[in-house]
């Protein structure tokens, strides 16, 4: 029999570029329970571990040690709390935009043998690519250590800012990639972010099925802008009878368009995306001819846009 007094964690930087850290509890007395380790990323991007224990007493001690490559050794120790079955620790050392860790728990008796060794768990490391053709593209690693089967993928993205209030897409286990159609969305600022989140399924032995999030990815949509040569108020097309320059993902922060004529008289202003000048002057229709366009709107990552030309109005 023995009692839990320590909780500690390890660390090692393997060659493939995988980082594991591993919770060894130390214990003394009567019964060792079970611990099962469940890691996630905050909003902070800090992985979160926690973990289950039974309710135990005894004496807690601190130490830190690396890992040299060969074994396991412990870089913190964290005393239980034996008011509370689960046990949370945030580990600040990690990297988590860039690396895709492993985690696991191992119990020790006072005599120092490993006795009970958790399952291992791989955090999920996201990437995400915005591309030209109004898509953005999600890769990730799969997610190791659920005892339940099977295992989903749920993906949530935020747009400017805002999160959906539920999951874009559920996807299977066996899918660890996605491309993000954004054209519903090109009259917005064109930032996206995104996380995903592993469901663990039915079959978990110990009645409980646990969720484990990546870190939060963003990808920008550059802003592109089309300014017709020409239009006829008259036209049989409405999309034709109004000028104005046709844009996706352009921010509506800073965005004017002007229109002049040849002696440099303004005709039209707005600041409005999408609204244009249908080719009258204080209700009076402006004559066929050149006119001169100016606009500008700054974009979501800051780059100021300008842009001047001439439009032909068609009668």
């Amino acid at each position: 029999g023995s009692f839990l007094n320590q909780i500690v964690w390890s660390f090692y930087d393997s060659s493939e570029g995988l980082w594991e850290q591993e919770i060894v509890s130390v214990d003394s007395g009567t019964t060792i329970g079970w611990c099962r380790p469940m890691i996630y990323t905050t909003d902070e991007n800090l992985p979160v571990i926690y973990w289950d224990e039974d309710e135990r007493s005894g004496n807690e001690q601190s130490y830190m040690s690396w890992y040299d490559g060969a074994n396991w050794t412990a870089i913190a120790t964290l005393p239980p709390d034996y008011t509370n079955p689960n046990i949370t620790y945030i580990d600040p050392t990690t990297l988590v935009l860039q690396k895709s860790y492993y985690y696991r728990a191992i119990v020790i008796d006072s005599c120092g043998m490993e006795v009970i060794t958790s399952n291992t768990a791989r955090t999920i490391l996201l990437d995400v690519r915005a591309n030209d053709s109004l898509y953005n593209d999600l890769n990730w690693n799969a997610y190791q250590g659920y005892i339940g089967t099977p295992l989903t993928y749920e993906i949530y993205r935020a747009v400017d800012g805002v999160w959906d209030g539920a999951p874009i897409i559920t996807l299977p286990a066996t899918q660890t990639n996605f491309k993000d159609d954004v054209t519903n969305y090109k009259d917005q600022g064109g930032i996206f972010e995104y996380y995903v989140a592993a469901m663990e399924g039915p079959g978990n032995t110990f009645l409980f099925a646990d969720t484990s999030r990546s870190n939060s990815m963003s990808a920008l949509q550059k802003p592109r802008l089309y300014v017709p040569s020409a239009f006829n108020p008259n036209s049989s097309s409405s999309d034709n009878r109004v000028f104005y320059p046709h844009g996706v993902f352009v921010n509506s922060k800073d965005y004017l368009f002007m229109v002049y004529n040849r002696w440099g008289e303004k005709l039209f202003e707005t600041t409005q995306i999408n609204h244009g000048w249908d080719g009258t002057y204080k209700g009076v229709e402006s004559p066929q001819e050149v006119y001169t366009y100016y606009v500008r709107f700054t974009s979501s990552s800051g780059y100021l846009f300008e842009d001047r030309g001439t439009v032909t109005l068609v009668r």
